[in-house]
């Protein structure tokens, strides 16, 4: 961003940024606002909604774009997949479920993955999830998520 002088450092979510104190209405001013908001607004989800990926990005422990069973070359795979499977485990006691289709998908695509004993522990989790799942999506059928 160009006119900007930097003027403290923040460290968010393990990253430095550094901050910046540009012209009042310049463009940079109006970019930086907008992400001030967004990081009031993911901030926000996160205090609501103190489950599934640590960073905030995901309701759920695992998805299609995340969790342990991406990398099951990973040294570590095989505790990260029982970490997970636990953590899914305590969330759906508190009604934290993914949807059915997000849990079908996720079947299919363990399903077709060779890897520890612990990625069968974690299809198995997921499949003991799926008898009870809500078809639909959304995050109103969560703990929280009316409000």
């Amino acid at each position: 961003m160009t006119g900007a002088r930097p003027h403290r450092r923040h460290v968010l979510a393990g990253l430095a940024v550094t901050a910046f104190a540009p012209p009042p209405r310049s463009p940079d001013a109006v970019v930086a606002a907008m992400i001030r908001r967004g990081e009031a607004r993911e901030a926000a989800l996160r205090r609501a909604f103190p489950f599934g990926k640590p960073d905030g990005s995901s309701p759920y422990v695992v998805s299609l774009r995340h969790g342990a069973w991406l990398d099951l070359t990973a040294p570590d795979a095989a505790a990260r997949l029982d970490s997970e499977t636990e953590r899914l485990r305590a969330e759906a006691a508190k009604g934290i479920v993914p949807p059915a289709f997000l849990l079908d998908a996720l079947i299919a695509a363990q399903g077709k993955l060779d890897g520890p004993d612990a990625l069968r522990r974690q299809r198995d989790a997921l499949a003991a999830l799926r008898r009870g799942a809500r078809e639909a999506p959304g995050v109103s059928a969560l703990p929280g998520g009316r409000a």
